[in-house]
């Protein structure tokens, strides 16, 4: 950045040299006005790209960017083909669900949501955090754990729900993206269950 600063001063001191010193040769002066000029506005740029705090990943200072996808897995058992494994694995962005942001790596009854967000039209969602380290949940975590015994085991529920999708860390004046993909069961295949359907042959 000073060196930029130099650049920029040594230009203004050699322009207004320019103005009182008659150069006799017009083609060479021309030549140097115009690697004048071009040196001050790649150098403003310049300047102003680096002021800016642009990333290509993100344009704000300090945040994180989410592409939450869903796939859904091949349910069909014998009626799969690969038209159809390669439609049920296709990655679809995970819109207009809501997701919160909690702080820690851990999801707790008593724990506070710093921000929620959804995906609209557009492929990723990018959130401004102050630096410290965060993880998100979806709805199942957000609400209160509701178990029926009978059909799921509790303790297997309990750490499903205190496990949240993923973590992340802020780090000041930083900007990432996170990838993630929610991989959604069958029917006969979801998580702690005690009793599962028969899988389809």
């Amino acid at each position: 950045m000073m060196m930029l600063q130099y650049i920029i001063t040594f230009l203004y001191i050699f322009s207004v040299i320019k103005k009182c010193v008659k150069l006799p040769d017009m083609k060479i002066f021309n030549k140097v006005m115009y690697t004048y000029n071009s040196i001050i506005k790649i150098s403003l740029v310049f300047y102003l790209f680096l002021s800016s705090g642009y990333s290509v990943k993100c344009q704000v200072i300090s945040s994180m960017c989410f592409i939450i996808t869903k796939t859904t897995s091949n349910c069909n058992g014998a009626n799969r083909t690969e038209e159809n494994l390669d439609n049920n694995l296709q990655k679809m962005i995970a819109r207009k669900e809501i997701f919160y942001i909690i702080n820690g790596k851990k999801n707790i009854p008593n724990r506070k949501i710093v921000k929620s967000f959804t995906i609209g039209n557009e492929k990723s969602k990018c959130i401004f955090l102050p630096p410290g380290t965060y993880s998100v949940i979806n709805k199942f975590s957000y609400n209160k754990l509701v178990v029926e015994p009978n059909q799921f085991d509790i303790a297997c529920m309990q750490q499903l729900w205190a496990t949240p999708l993923f973590s992340f860390t802020i780090n000041k004046n930083k900007c990432d993206t996170i990838i993630y993909n929610i991989a959604l069961p069958c029917d006969y295949n979801k998580p702690c269950a005690k009793l599962n359907s028969d899988i389809p042959m």
